[in-house]
């Protein structure tokens, strides 16, 4: 299984997961025509597509994926294929998915991936905090998206105005509650810790990644747009 970013941030997200046989697409915020070039064209092999939530990095080209043929699952605020349901399973082509509510300004959903070839994926994006204790993981995308000393450094420069602050600490992770909630899962079986959507400005990932390897002792891994990764179920 290899896991390809097309993108991870305010401008677009979008990720694939794919063997020889098929993938999944996970956000559907990245020009279509992007994630048909990630694929080599073969968009047949799509068995279906995931999406946390509505807001239009992460779902502005929905239509056109379901334009392809490929269904969609999310909220009913993304006008899905299928709409979602918390907690319950679902299946596309190989890949087994569970839906988790998380805490953002809109529903929005973490997802929990399972495949033969990867084992467990964990995938959680825009919330404040996760609440779930889950066993068994071998790969987490986790969102690590500022650090409070840079969000407020920028405030008194007056490069973001005070106001933003309430929006982005109620909707998004910060390093230390990503951190926090690493540390709280079972980390026995996990050997890839990927971090998602960064803030441009108010997150420094060297820093994220020195700080996520010293309190876990997991390598991890900052996604960018072309990132593509080997995942299996073990490590070898």
């Amino acid at each position: 299984m290899r896991l390809k970013v097309i993108g991870s941030s305010s401008a677009g997200n979008g990720y694939i997961l794919e063997n020889d046989r098929e993938a999944l697409l996970i956000e559907a915020g990245c020009r279509f025509a992007e994630v048909k070039e990630a694929l080599g064209y073969n968009i047949r092999k799509v068995a279906g597509c995931i999406v946390s939530h509505e807001h239009k990095d992460h779902a502005r080209y929905v239509e056109e994926v379901k334009a392809a043929g490929i269904p969609v699952l999310g909220g009913e605020g993304i006008h899905p294929t299928k709409t979602i349901e918390p907690r319950h399973g679902y299946r596309l082509g190989g890949f087994k998915i569970i839906p988790l509510p998380v805490e953002h300004d809109v529903p929005c959903f973490a997802f929990l991936v399972q495949h033969e070839d990867m084992g467990k994926l964990l995938f959680v994006t825009d919330t404040m905090t996760f609440n779930y204790r889950i066993d068994g993981l071998s790969h987490i995308l986790i969102e690590a998206n500022y650090s409070d000393s840079r969000l407020d450094d920028n405030i008194e420069a007056g490069l973001l105005p005070e106001s933003l602050r309430e929006r982005i600490i109620r909707s998004h992770m910060e390093i230390g509650t990503t951190i926090d909630v690493l540390k709280s899962l079972d980390l026995s079986a996990v050997w890839n810790i990927v971090l998602v959507h960064l803030s441009e400005g108010n997150s420094d990932a060297a820093d994220f990644i020195r700080r996520i390897e010293a309190e876990t002792g997991r390598t991890a891994t900052v996604a960018v747009p072309g990132l593509v990764m080997n995942i299996k179920d073990l490590p070898y």
